[in-house]
């Protein structure tokens, strides 16, 4: 799986959630270094933070689905405010799914069962 949020501390104890669930996990701190990740490396899902400097979770989206080799890796975003307008835009940009922060590792649960 790969991790991008460009928030440290959110990260760190995402990770730490997702270490505990035996799940591999590879970081990145913003959407250009996750374009980057999946150019060298096989993903089986990304959880993507939305609004990052350098590039955001939609752009980054955009260019990782540009590649056909990446159209059906599942893309979950992870967000504080995607508002409706937001949510389609998102989905036009091939993003698959969301969990809300703060996250409740329940329905972040729910979403990578649905999704693995």
């Amino acid at each position: 799986m790969l991790l991008v949020d460009d928030d440290e501390l959110g990260r760190i104890m995402l990770k730490a959630f997702l270490d505990r669930a035996k799940m591999i996990v590879t970081t990145a701190n913003n959407g250009s270094e996750a374009v980057a990740a999946t150019l060298t490396e096989r993903f089986d899902m990304i959880l993507m933070d939305m609004q990052m400097p350098v590039m955001d979770g939609v752009s980054a989206t955009m260019e990782i689905r540009k590649r056909p080799s990446e159209s059906a890796l599942p893309i979950i975003c992870i967000s504080a405010n995607v508002l409706h307008e937001g949510r389609d835009l998102c989905a036009q940009a091939g993003i698959n799914d969301f969990v809300y922060k703060p996250i409740d590792i329940d329905a972040l649960w729910s979403v990578l069962l649905r999704w693995t």
